[in-house]
């Protein structure tokens, strides 16, 4: 382990750690990490919202006194500053393509909604262009197949 913790990915005898370092290997690999290098870095500043919003719910998840502001329109107010920032009009890229920022989007509603279903469906819909991005992962063909097909796991 090549800081000593997982997560670890191993690819052609080589291990890359750090899970956004996986993630944007990953996106690149599959075309997933935007047309050009300012659109590449647009989608990364998305991802990074997203795994804001996820650190934000995981250090108040076990305290009902910081949850609840965080139900109540904390999880809207970050969704609105990352709907502030998409470009396209079905994706989050100007070029509106699949990206890995919309899956994110997508996985981040699919999970808080595990836990708030009711918070996160007001939150999503002041969102227009993030209820767009979740509608449109939810159809893309390859991920329609691949959610068909997934054990269902607890988050």
């Amino acid at each position: 382990m090549p800081y000593g913790q997982i997560p670890v990915l191993s690819v052609n005898c080589e291990k890359v750690a750090q899970s956004g370092a996986i993630v944007r290997f990953v996106a690149n690999s599959h075309g997933l990490a935007g047309s050009s290098p300012i659109e590449a870095a647009l989608i990364d500043a998305g991802f990074e919202a997203v795994q804001d919003i996820v650190k934000t719910f995981f250090s108040v998840r076990g305290d009902a006194a910081k949850l609840v502001p965080f139900w109540a329109g904390g999880l809207a107010q970050a969704l609105t500053y990352l709907n502030n920032n998409v470009r396209g009009s079905t994706y989050f890229a100007a070029s509106n393509k699949l990206s890995y920022v919309d899956i994110a989007i997508y996985y981040l509603i699919f999970v808080l909604s595990t836990e708030n279903k009711e918070a996160v469906d007001i939150a999503v819909k002041q969102n227009a262009k993030i209820a767009a991005i979740f509608e449109a992962v939810t159809k893309d063909e390859k991920i329609a197949a691949y959610l068909a097909k997934r054990k269902d796991t607890p988050m």
